[in-house]
């Protein structure tokens, strides 16, 4: 029996086959068939987390994709991987959790003080007590509050000398020759190409490609679509993310995957581009 608080028996569990795991660097031990939070109740584990504002401690309370606390961090070999429920996670040998919104640990988290404070801090008090003085804004306060907000911490496993920019070009472009050479940019660029790139992220990409109605929406879309892909996408990596597009769209649909190519496919092989929207305009009626 793998966990002092186990029950018996299981439905879905093998006691035959323990799995070792870890949760905040603690060696644990499971049951092939636990999900990540079945194996940390049987383990005796109730705390799995803070909440967001006051950092309130925060157990399991659901067995499914409803799970509005138990969100973790987990360590692979792609590196860290946040905000995965725990509830409807398999246990796997090696597995390695952490949890979310803590610091330094989750027992101990002395952000927690928020909480003792916070008849001070109701929703949406930081719209009037971070307008003065002018200059603090960007130096001070919103450095602070982008470090505060969000839940894990995405990090993926690059070389050591791979900035960040390299990181998503390299994922950006199927072949190396194209990507763009970034090593004489100065400061200025970067911090204009890291401005560029929220101002995209903030307007195109969740009002729009995280809005979970987009899916109900696009068989609105009733005119010949093409959707273009490289078959070396390293952004978008769902393999059926093209098929759940084309079968969403209500009119006539085409897919075209131009070879050699990563997301930047306009950029890698605009021709090949070109000549895909032209052979599916010539088909159309």
């Amino acid at each position: 029996m793998a966990g002092p608080w186990r029950i018996t028996a299981g439905l879905l569990t093998d006691p035959g086959q323990p799995l070792s795991f870890s949760f905040d660097g603690r060696a644990l031990r499971g049951l092939a068939g636990d999900t990540l939070a079945s194996a940390l109740l049987a383990n005796g584990v109730r705390v799995v987390g803070r909440s967001f504002k006051y950092h309130r401690p925060r157990g399991i309370v659901s067995a499914g994709a409803e799970e509005p606390c138990a969100l973790v961090d987990i360590i692979g070999a792609a590196g860290r991987e946040p905000n995965q429920l725990a509830t409807t996670l398999p246990l796997y040998e090696g597995l390695g959790a952490l949890s979310q919104n803590r610091w330094p640990s989750r027992r101990f988290d002395l952000m927690a003080i928020n909480d003792l404070v916070s008849r001070f801090l109701p929703a949406g008090f930081y719209y009037k007590t971070f307008m003065y003085p002018g200059w603090a804004w960007e130096r001070l306060y919103e450095p602070l509050i982008r470090r505060a907000a969000g839940l894990g911490r995405l990090a993926a496993v690059v070389p050591d000398h791979a900035s960040p920019a390299e990181t998503v070009l390299a994922a950006s472009y199927g072949d190396p020759a194209r990507r763009p050479d970034l090593s004489g940019w100065s400061e200025d660029q970067f911090r204009q190409l890291a401005r560029a790139n929220e101002a995209a992220t903030y307007f195109v990409w969740e009002p729009y490609l995280h809005n979970p109605s987009l899916l109900y929406r696009l068989p609105l879309v009733t005119v010949p679509t093409l959707v273009v892909t490289g078959d070396r996408d390293g952004i978008v990596l769902a393999d059926d993310h093209v098929k759940t597009l084309t079968d969403a769209l209500g009119g006539v649909t085409g897919a075209a995957s131009i070879s050699g190519c990563g997301h930047r496919v306009d950029e890698e092989d605009p021709n090949g581009v070109a000549e895909a929207v032209l052979s599916f305009v010539r088909r159309q009626p």
